[in-house]
Order: structure tokens, then C-alpha cells, then sequence
């Protein structure tokens, strides 16, 4: 079956939720190993805090292009595109698609890295470290890479959206 048409799962790591997440231009990172061969498809971040007046179509509270990356295991980049993020509600969190699937080898280490989310924000707390979804475990790692707070005990990072 074509990727495109695979079920879609989201794998969330964050138990709660706090809010006032700084505004940056910086890298949020983690680690990620998953224990079976999986399509990454996104990631899910947290929607913003706040709001913010707009006065143009279409009314978006937040709106920012984030570069969203995978490294492999010598720090070489295996993919990475910009990714719009739009958020009309400021608690909820947003998933942002990537344009083109890229499949994550089992037991291989790889770095995820969403750059610059140019919004305050929520962001997760009380992280798992592993999580299981569908079948598929994932262990996340907190990454040398990152620049903001984000690691295995909280951040901007919510979750994966993949497909098996």
C-alpha cells in the first residue's frame, strides 16, 4: 500500500501541558529511536499562548515557517523542509506535516529538530521517555543539537505523526 495511504498514528510524550514557552529562533531537539521500521510523517508542537491581533485574511493567531530536520546517526541531515505552522487555537496542539514520508530504520538513532517556532507557546511537562504507539516504541533522548529547553522532561516537541 502506498505511504500516502497508510493510517496515520500520533504519539504524544507529554503527560501535561504549562504555558509561556519563549518566543525563538533557536532549535528545539530530541533524540529518537523507534524499535520497528515506521514512515515518519510530522510532528506535533504546541499551539501558541495568547493572542495576537491580526488585521488580514486568512486570521491566523499564530503563524510561523518552521524547518523541520532528521539527522542519522553522524549528524547528517536525512531530510528537512520548511513547514507552515497555523494555529487558530492557542491551547490546542498542531500537527505539521511533512510533503514527503520518510521512513525511520529500526534500533537506528536519528535527531528531530524543529527550528525557529516564532510564537510564545505551551509546552509539554512530565515527559515519558518511551512511549508506545500501535505497536511501534519509540525512545526519545535529549539532543547536544538543542538550544532551548526542550529535552526528555519537557519542551516544545509534543509528539510524532508516523505510519507503519
Amino acid at each position: 500500500m502506498p505511504v500516502s495511504e497508510r493510517t496515520l498514528y500520533r504519539l504524544k510524550l507529554h503527560r501535561a501541558i504549562d504555558n509561556c514557552w519563549r518566543k525563538t529562533n533557536q532549535i528545539d531537539a530530541l533524540g529518537i529511536r523507534v524499535d520497528k521500521p515506521i514512515w515518519f510523517k510530522g510532528v506535533i508542537i504546541y499551539g501558541g499562548y495568547g493572542t495576537q491581533s491580526v488585521s488580514h485574511s486568512p486570521c491566523y493567531i499564530f503563524n510561523s515557517t518552521s524547518a523541520i530536520s532528521l539527522l542519522n546517526s553522524a549528524g547528517e541531515k536525512c531530510y528537512e523542509k520548511n513547514a507552515p505552522i497555523y494555529s487558530m487555537e492557542s491551547s490546542k496542539t498542531q500537527d505539521v506535516y511533512i510533503n514527503n514520508p520518510f521512513q525511520l530504520n529500526a534500533n537506528t538513532s536519528y535527531t528531530l529538530l524543529v527550528k525557529n517556532v516564532n510564537f510564545t507557546s505551551y509546552f509539554g511537562k512530565d515527559c515519558k521517555t518511551t512511549c508506545t504507539s500501535n505497536g511501534v516504541t519509540v525512545t526519545f533522548s535529549n539532543s547536544p543539537i538543542c538550544t532551548t529547553g526542550t529535552n526528555t522532561n519537557k519542551g516544545q516537541i509534543a509528539g510524532l505523526l508516523f505510519s507503519i
